[in-house]
């Protein structure tokens, strides 16, 4: 649901249960708040993760000075976004996680799915180049972390990126305190693919990444 304030626009967004036979429901005040608290979570900790990346890709650029890469690098970044609730005295408790409205006149497309870490547009496709560097930013932040976590689900219009997944070794879902972090779409089977799945492509291959194939069979990720 879309609204501005002062030239400002936002999307309004709460989960609801479509589980029920009867319809969407929205869920109980708890219920609410945790997911809403979950999807927060879950871009504030992208957007750390994409800085990451764009500070390995500026970093290696330089110290390949004079030498530039033989392609434009996109910029990108995910939206905005704020948790609210409303004042109890005047509407009944909820939580609404308030982005950044991404314009409505532009095309979005979901450029990865993420139980695949393969574009998701053939390359004759609108997208498909942008979904090719994101493959290669999984590639980034699986290096850079050890292993540990890369995003997925990327989807957006032009430089915006919005509702991702961050994906985690399944070791840190033992851990207490990680336990559902990351709601219910980082899932163990698809982390346990990524190395297969994942297809070096030209940004890999210029900023010397080493294969995923190859550490996987060395049994180790280590960084850079």
């Amino acid at each position: 649901m879309p609204h501005s304030s002062q030239g400002l626009h936002i999307a309004l967004k709460r989960p609801y249960d479509t589980t029920k036979t009867t319809g969407k429901k929205r869920y109980n005040f708890a219920d609410e708040s945790r997911k809403v608290l979950t999807e927060g979570t879950l871009l504030g900790w992208a957007d750390s993760l994409l800085r990451f990346s764009y500070d390995f890709i500026d970093d290696f650029i330089t110290a390949q000075s004079p030498v530039t890469p033989p392609f434009p690098i996109p910029r990108l970044r995910f939206v905005q976004a704020a948790i609210a609730y409303p004042d109890q005295t005047l509407h009944r408790p909820a939580t609404y996680l308030l982005e950044e409205l991404i314009p409505v006149d532009l095309p979005f497309i979901k450029y990865i799915h993420n139980a695949d870490a393969t574009p998701l547009q053939d390359e004759h496709e609108p997208g498909y180049d942008l979904g090719v560097f994101l493959c290669f930013v999984q590639h980034v932040q699986f290096i850079i972390t050890h292993g540990q976590v890369y995003l997925s689900n990327f989807q957006g219009a032009e430089n915006l990126l919005t509702d991702p997944q961050v994906m985690t070794h399944p070791s840190l879902a033992e851990e207490e305190h990680f336990r559902n972090l990351f709601g219910e779409g980082n899932v163990k089977k698809a982390f346990n693919q990524f190395t297969c799945q994942h297809k070096c492509n030209k940004y890999c291959e210029w900023f010397q990444l080493e294969s995923l194939q190859a550490l996987e069979e060395g049994g180790t990720a280590s960084g850079l």
